[in-house]
């Protein structure tokens, strides 16, 4: 994995929480109703977030539904604030998921 950051006190650490426990088809076909519905339950937490500030890394934004999901996934699994954190993305359907 890529290491963004590392603090000596392991205070803050890169750690992979989520991963998907189904298979999705790939978004790129894919509307932005379809997207949210193709993500939906599709990730599962694998560390104890409860009380803990989470960023969820992606390699792009275009929507905003892996990183809604993601973030409702690790909320209900307690994380007290989830924040995104995309390396390119496109903002053109943003907002159009209900």
């Amino acid at each position: 994995p890529l290491v963004l950051f590392k603090n000596t006190d392991a205070e803050y650490c890169l750690t992979p929480a989520l991963t998907r426990r189904r298979e999705t088809v790939p978004q790129y076909d894919l509307s932005p109703q379809e997207r949210k519905m193709n993500l939906e339950d599709c990730f599962a937490v694998t560390q104890n977030v409860t009380g803990k500030t989470v960023i969820v890394v992606d390699d792009i934004f275009t929507t905003g539904a892996t990183m809604e999901e993601a973030a409702q996934t690790l909320k209900n699994a307690g994380a007290v604030e989830v924040y995104g954190l995309a390396f390119c993305g496109s903002i053109e359907n943003y907002g159009q998921i209900q």
